[in-house]
């Protein structure tokens, strides 16, 4: 049986470039707005979500991989999405659709260990556009149509920016990277490897989707994800550095400065990824080996 076409949106953004090579051997559609150059395999299907929409033209039988989200454009990601729904609704070729969103839905503040069951209570514009996005998905999406919601942590990898300013500040900025240590040691940080959060997109794709479901992709039963201390010490180990000074700092002192800043500094909390590893899903890579690409890729080896 032939692969089913894929298309996507969001195939030049960070996740999507990685993505784009697991999908050798099928047919894919990239959708977007400025053509971009073609691996074998690929064709192009011009998209902007900004004005009308049109799928046709896609084959029987394809699953669209929603990766795309405009950052800049804020709360007008929720337009965008009707668009590309409606869209959908209209084309019959598309057999499955996969959404991409983020943990950022539980919000900042939630503790402890957090599944998909848990509530969400986005206290972001990021955060409340995603949820707003997802339930559109949701609610709107024609019946019969499976979906998937994919909800990873930070992503982290070779040129993405998961990792950007927790590396210039344990490289570069050490006094910021002392203060922060000192104040977020404990910190949940929550990061996935770019590489895990594309083998949960290529896992599902072979798997014949359920009407309506979420996974949460995370990777917080790895060592570096115990807190801001260890992937600060992490980072700084695989430049071939000594781990930085931190001072101890009670919490009586730190919650005052949360309160102040509307952002948690010492929030303990799980991601839960065990409802799509009970499916058969499996990490490809160790979060270090992802994170080791990414230092590497910004420092240089051997800085």
């Amino acid at each position: 049986m032939s692969p089913a076409a894929v298309a996507l949106t969001g195939g030049t953004g960070f996740v999507g470039r990685h993505l784009r090579p697991a999908l050798a051997g099928r047919p894919v559609w990239l959708l977007g707005r400025t053509p971009t150059e073609l691996a074998p395999g690929e064709r192009w299907l011009p998209l902007d979500l900004a004005g009308p929409v049109s799928l046709d033209g896609l084959p029987d039988g394809s699953v669209l991989c929603h990766l795309a989200y405009a950052a800049a454009a804020g709360p007008a990601n929720i337009g965008y999405t009707r668009r590309l729904l409606d869209a959908v609704n209209a084309c019959p070729g598309v057999a499955r659709v996969i959404v991409l969103s983020s943990v950022s839905v539980y919000g900042h503040w939630a503790t402890g260990r957090i599944d998909e069951a848990t509530p969400c209570r986005p206290d972001t514009e990021y955060a409340r556009t995603k949820l707003a996005c997802e339930r559109l998905w949701r609610e709107r999406l024609r019946d019969g149509l499976p979906l998937t919601v994919l909800r990873p942590s930070t992503v982290v990898g070779r040129g993405g920016p998961g990792l950007a300013a927790l590396v210039r500040d344990a490289l570069h900025r050490p006094a910021s990277g002392i203060l922060k240590k000192s104040l977020r040691r404990d910190h949940s940080v929550s990061f996935v490897a770019v590489s895990n959060v594309v083998a949960a997109v290529s896992f599902l794709l072979d798997r014949p989707g359920s009407p309506r479901e979420c996974y949460i992709v995370a990777e917080d039963h790895q060592p570096e994800n115990a807190g801001y201390a260890a992937m600060q010490d992490a980072v700084r180990r695989i430049a071939g550095r000594a781990p930085l000074p931190s001072v101890p700092v009670p919490g009586w002192a730190v919650r005052p400065l949360a309160a102040a800043t509307g952002r948690p500094l010492r929030v303990r909390r799980t991601f839960s990824s065990e409802a799509l590893r009970s499916i058969g899903y499996a990490d490809a890579v160790p979060l270090l080996d992802e994170v080791r690409r990414a230092v590497v890729g910004a420092e240089g080896p051997g800085r």
